[in-house]
């Protein structure tokens, strides 16, 4: 099923260097301004300079304000995450997360070896200069900062040892919720005893002080070649669902679970989507449950689709866009705007262009 598409747009793109951006996340805010967050500052997909930046369109995504930084430190500040919380939503959080310095080094050497020069004389002389141990003790892992004045001004800078591309979602009571996991290598990271490679659940009031709820999903399944980046959500009868990317030998795509209590226990998990990741899930005015993911296999593009039971089953593939040229693109993010249509939110190359830019699509079923 194809959708019937109102309009296509930019919210961000640079073709100088240093303006490869990606893995943006887009949200209302409380006045009804349609925020996004991005890492840009970039060179390419891997490299050690990225930043977040927060844009803001006022009017229904005809313009966008210049990019604001929001997370910059001195490591690779990758995917934008952003949700709007608290009881009276009067807070603005928004993620991110950084990797290590010897993950950085071995993926563009892997990848974007002509980049292998630069990256190694950043991270010598950052290194001459500052402890290693002390820059990653600052700063490696899940980042984060909040803003209590509409997304004017970010503060309360902290860590998480988890990370997900699209950050957390809000609870019944506007607190957050975030599932993910640790991509770093230690086995302590302060109260948290997390890095097993499994998935869990942190709650958090205030975006400040976070507690453990649960773990989602154990760590080293046999036959889980790899599965990163979740998303969860909280539908209208409590249940918190969450889907998780994965990609094995055997197949790719989304698998999900979910939980009736909270959070204390979490269904075992199930395979709900052939071939899209990473997803991102949008609660819908009428009820109805949205996943919006990325399509990189024959006719590369967006894809989404529907549930109507609170996730037990979904729709047909819903095609969004199915013209891309190459496979650098995705991770869309997606919200109902006010007139009933959506505005999906994604990055990737044009044909032709030099960098990744952060484009729009206005479409409705």
């Amino acid at each position: 099923m194809k959708v019937k598409v109102i309009e296509n747009g930019t919210v961000y793109e640079n073709q100088e260097p240093f303006g490869y951006s990606a893995w943006p996340t887009c949200t209302l805010l409380k006045d009804g301004s349609i925020a996004v967050v991005f890492s840009g500052n970039r060179l390419w997909h891997v490299c050690p300079f990225g930043r977040v930046y927060l844009t803001v369109s006022k009017d229904g995504a005809k313009t966008w304000t210049k990019p604001k930084t929001v997370i910059n430190t001195v490591l690779d500040d990758r995917d934008g995450g952003i949700c709007v919380f608290g009881k009276n939503r009067d807070k603005i959080f928004v993620s991110s997360f950084t990797n290590t310095p010897e993950l950085q080094t071995r993926l563009i050497k892997d990848m974007k070896p002509e980049l292998s020069a630069v990256n190694d004389s950043y991270y010598e002389y950052l290194f001459s200069k500052y402890d290693k141990n002390e820059i990653c003790d600052k700063y490696l892992g899940g980042t984060h900062v909040i803003s209590y004045d509409n997304g004017e001004t970010f503060e309360d800078f902290g860590i998480l040892p988890i990370h997900a591309p699209h950050g957390p979602c809000v609870g019944v009571n506007g607190e957050l919720i975030f599932v993910g996991k640790s991509l770093q290598d230690k086995t302590k990271y302060g109260e948290f005893d997390v890095f097993d490679k499994g998935f869990y659940m942190l709650t958090s009031a205030d975006g400040k002080k976070w507690e453990i709820k649960s773990k989602v999903v154990e760590g080293e399944i046999p036959g889980y070649a790899c599965m990163s980046e979740a998303h969860p959500i909280v539908l209208k009868s409590g249940r918190i669902l969450v889907q998780i990317r994965y990609n094995g030998k055997d197949k790719h795509g989304i698998y999900q679970t979910y939980s009736d209590d909270g959070g204390k226990t979490f269904s075992e998990l199930k395979f709900v989507i052939e071939k899209g990741f990473p997803p991102h899930l949008t609660l819908l005015k009428n009820g109805d449950l949205l996943s919006t993911y990325g399509y990189r296999f024959d006719d590369m593009g967006l894809r989404a689709r529907i549930s109507k039971d609170e996730g037990e089953t979904w729709s047909e593939q819903i095609i969004i866009k199915d013209d891309a040229k190459n496979a650098d693109r995705g991770y869309p993010t997606t919200v109902e705007l006010n007139d009933g249509t959506f505005l999906t939110v994604y990055y990737m190359i044009r044909e032709g262009m030099k960098n990744a830019g952060i484009y729009y699509i206005k479409w409705k079923m």
